[in-house]
């Protein structure tokens, strides 16, 4: 028996791959990201009040965690999950190329 095998299951729409999670820890050197420091390395194009209502939405569908039950708790992104997100829209970008080509190809 592992010692893992106690641990919750995430529900991960994609399951991402290791060398995603590595570069991720690597980037931002902890499990937990911080929503605000994620904003700013990965779409510094949005200001930090057009971010707010962004984490957790349709637009960005990445849970946020908080280390305790406060409104000023800092927010987090887990790693898997920003990794699982960062693979799904690797995987619809690849699908977009390819219908794109399919297109170019029939024309």
């Amino acid at each position: 028996m592992s010692p893992n095998d106690n641990q919750q299951r995430l529900r991960l729409p994609v399951q991402p791959r290791p060398i995603t999670v590595e570069l991720l820890f690597r980037m931002f050197g902890s499990v937990l990201i911080p929503v605000e420091e994620a904003r700013t390395r990965l779409m510094p194009y949005m200001n930090a009040d057009t971010f707010k209502g962004v984490p957790g939405s349709k637009r960005l569908p990445i849970p946020v965690t908080t280390l305790e039950d406060s409104n000023r708790a800092t927010k987090f992104f887990e790693i898997h999950h920003l990794a699982a997100h960062i693979e799904h829209r690797a995987g619809l970008a690849d699908e977009e190329l390819e219908h794109a080509l399919q297109q170019i190809e029939e024309a």
